[in-house]
């Protein structure tokens, strides 16, 4: 399974750095205030120590990940902490104009109509779950290119699409439920080696360990080469 690089474990890590920094915190203040300075250097080192076990954790992981594109149906997980929500990119095509009639949109460069498809993944929950539903993170949706420009999608260029509905990737979901969408993107005709970004969009991943997310850390994409 490719995942986003988010589980419990990291996490707890997490987590525990935080809950730990705030301890430590509390503990060298009340050691300077009741003037016990051996404990408060004590405390003050256990937090460095803290800290640099953390850091180098994240370095080597960082340094350690390597970069995956993913072609036509293969998926990527993104962890909602207690699941999984498994993406994949089911067609591809291009042109230069969407829609017909008043809908009708042109393109500044190229349409790349991306069609995804969303599953929650039942196998990765706990038989205790239930059938609850669950919503989305927000969602980092774009493309980039091999220079490292990025696209945001058009919503106006997917209103103009003939589909009666089209799901947004924050929909709800229920375990072993699925749907497709599709995503359009406005491209330069210059614009090589394409590639969908789809990933959590949550400000704490940029600091856990081993996620995408994370500063240096290698990233999963979605080739989107409408010829593959």
């Amino acid at each position: 399974m490719i995942t986003d690089g988010l589980n419990p474990f990291n996490l707890l890590a997490f987590l525990a750095l935080l809950g730990g920094t705030g301890v430590a915190a509390f503990a060298i203040g009340a050691a300077v205030i009741a003037r016990r300075r051996e404990l408060a250097k004590l405390f003050t080192l256990c937090l460095v120590v803290g800290w640099a076990l953390y850091g180098g954790a994240f370095l080597a992981a960082a340094l350690t990940s390597r970069e995956r594109v993913l072609g036509r149906n293969e998926e990527k997980h993104l962890c909602e902490i207690d699941c999984h929500l498994a993406y994949s990119v089911v067609a591809v095509r291009a042109g230069p104009t969407v829609g017909s009639g008043a809908a009708r949109q042109a393109a500044r460069g190229t349409f790349y109509i991306v069609t995804v498809r969303v599953r929650f993944d039942s196998a990765t929950i706990s038989s205790h779950r239930g059938m609850f539903p669950i919503w989305p993170n927000p969602r980092l949706i774009e493309v980039v290119d091999d220079r490292g420009r990025s696209f945001a999608y058009s919503l106006a260029a997917e209103r103009a699409l003939p589909s009666a509905e089209i799901p947004p990737l924050s929909r709800a979901l229920v375990p072993g439920e699925s749907y497709v969408t599709d995503l359009v993107f406005d491209v330069p005709n210059d614009a090589r080696d394409l590639r969908l970004e789809i990933a959590s969009f949550v400000l704490p991943t940029l600091f856990v360990i081993g996620h995408e997310n994370s500063l240096l850390h290698r990233k999963t994409t979605f080739r989107i080469d409408p010829t593959s």
